[in-house]
């Protein structure tokens, strides 16, 4: 049984020389060997010298086709421009929406997901996230074609990715069947709390 390990430069300039690149894929590579075996790793610093303990991305060997196609959970990028845009999602994220993964088109605006009335309180909880720095947790409605719309609780995270504007990761669960339960609650209430009001009797709510 064999395994392997790889170091990877990730070239940001074109004017470098065959010798600058080799040496920072090699101390890449060697950063990926310390790891132990059957790792890679990749960096985009401009040369070994400049490279820093951050600029290496180690990267285990989970196969993350088969995770993210079989999860239940969506997965997706959101690039955190002026206009925040999903840049990339995964086919369990199409699943969750009801489209075929290689149809959905991206990279393109979140308001083309989200419900309008929501769309102001996500973007100002998630640009509150990166500027703390902190996770953020929100519940929202979104609809692929504004035929039916899905309430989804999310999870995202600010990561660290090759662009111009803060990217974060994002996680999805539907929430739809527990928020139709509270609907349904909340409508029981009020049919008890008038039902209440017509008669002498009081109604404690513990």
């Amino acid at each position: 049984q064999l395994t392997a390990s790889v170091g990877i430069y990730l070239a940001s300039g074109t004017n470098l020389s065959f010798e600058v690149m080799y040496q920072a894929a090699d101390l890449a590579l060697y950063k990926a060997k310390e790891m132990g075996k059957h790792r890679f790793c990749i960096t985009n610093g401009a040369s070994v010298a400049e490279g820093q303990k951050e600029d290496y991305l180690p990267v285990s060997t989970i196969p993350l086709n088969g995770l993210l196609e079989a999860m239940d959970s969506g997965v997706a990028l959101l690039e955190m421009g002026s206009v925040p845009r999903i840049i990339y999602v995964s086919p369990s994220f199409c699943r969750m929406i009801g489209v075929e993964s290689l149809e959905y088109p991206v990279p393109q605006p979140l308001s083309q997901l989200v419900h309008p009335d929501d769309l102001n309180l996500l973007e100002q909880a998630l640009r509150e996230g990166l500027e703390k720095e902190q996770p953020v947790d929100h519940a929202h409605r979104i609809s692929a074609d504004g035929s039916y719309w899905a309430w989804w609780h999310i999870r995202a995270v600010h990561i660290r990715y090759d662009n111009p504007h803060p990217v974060m990761l994002v996680t999805t669960t539907d929430i739809s069947r527990y928020k139709e339960s509270e609907h349904r609650l909340q409508e029981i209430n009020q049919r008890l709390q008038a039902a209440f009001d017509q008669t002498a009797q009081g109604l404690w709510e513990v």
